[in-house]
């Protein structure tokens, strides 16, 4: 199909009857362009113009092939991680020798995590995964909701680990913050598929308005979770709850970050942009009592408490927009 715009062709809106307008499209042009008798196209407003786009993209428009024998298993993993987030529908790793046992494993596992992903056939020297999942079974309002509900619970588990030095809620905060990864991955996937077939964000239920206010607020909530994660991995290392000078310190700083996050996640931005300079000065405090501590670890934990509410002022914007979306 032909993207050039001098390939762009003007043509005269006709009447056919008393309801409805015809457009004519040359032949030789529309052939060009991947459109035969019979085909199903629609129409699109897209900003000032109409978007006219096919049903739906060739299967092997969205597929991609990865040689498993000329890279490493962490390289391979990557790239199938990469073309899943593009939209790749189909995604093939092969080894023309063998694939080895411990990398098909990994590939078993991480397609497993993969939202709408399966195996779909197997042999010794191929692992071929697609995507079974409607895109009309799912929304991104729901998804990006999903992961604002998991972003606040992942840190309170994580806050609660550090405090009381509890295992279990380490677990539950980087449990948690997997669950966010898997999910900001299938926003990503939905609007990256969307940027090249627009039907893709209508049957996700989203113009490409609303799919990139949903992939900013994912992109976003990403990088807080990452300083959860952070935080919970801080929390498993120490031997013991944090010393009262440094527990003194960290409660004002957890506090004012809530308080911060708290509105962001509800789309509340007014109260976020007040309270946010409060955060980094309880941050800061913390940062200062852990140094003189020669606390390094809760340096770090201060470090991460910094951009979590950095991330908060910059997801509050685009979920308050979300919901204005939604509503």
């Amino acid at each position: 199909m032909s993207t050039e715009m001098s390939d762009a062709v003007e043509r005269t809106v006709q009447l056919a009857g008393n309801s409805t307008f015809v457009v004519s499209l040359p032949k030789t042009w529309a052939l060009e362009q991947g459109i035969e008798r019979g085909a199903s196209i629609r129409l699109y407003p897209h900003d000032d113009r109409l978007v006219l786009a096919p049903e739906a993209l060739e299967p092997a428009a969205r597929s991609t092939r990865i040689d498993a024998e000329s890279a490493d298993a962490s390289l391979v993993l990557s790239r199938v991680r990469d073309a899943y987030a593009a939209g790749c529908g189909r995604i093939a790793v092969v080894d023309a020798a063998a694939i080895d046992p411990p990398l098909r494993r990994d590939l078993s596992t991480l397609v497993a995590e993969l939202i709408g992903l399966e195996i779909h056939r197997e042999s010794e020297t191929e692992l071929v995964a697609t995507d079974l999942l409607d895109a009309a079974d799912v929304s991104l309002a729901q998804t990006v909701s999903q992961i604002r509900h998991r972003t606040n619970s992942a840190y309170d588990a994580a806050i609660e680990a550090l405090v009381a030095d509890d295992a279990a809620f380490t677990t539950r905060a980087l449990d948690l913050s997997d669950d966010v990864d898997r999910l900001v991955a299938f926003v990503c996937r939905g609007f990256r598929r969307g940027l090249a077939d627009v039907t893709e964000l209508d049957r996700l239920g989203a113009d490409r308005t609303a799919a990139f206010t949903h992939y900013r607020t994912a992109r976003s909530l990403s990088r807080l979770v990452d300083e959860v994660k952070r935080i919970a991995t801080a929390a498993a290392r120490q031997s013991s709850p944090p010393e009262p000078p440094i527990r003194e310190a960290f409660e004002p700083a957890d506090e004012a970050v809530r308080a911060v996050l708290d509105p962001a996640l509800a789309g509340r931005p007014e109260p976020v942009l007040d309270r946010y300079a409060r955060a980094t000065t309880e941050v800061a405090a913390l940062s200062e009592v852990a140094r003189a501590s020669d606390a390094v670890r809760y340096e770090l934990v201060a470090d991460s408490l910094h951009r979590i509410a950095a991330a908060a002022r910059s997801a509050s914007e685009a979920i308050d927009a979300a919901d204005g979306d939604c509503c």
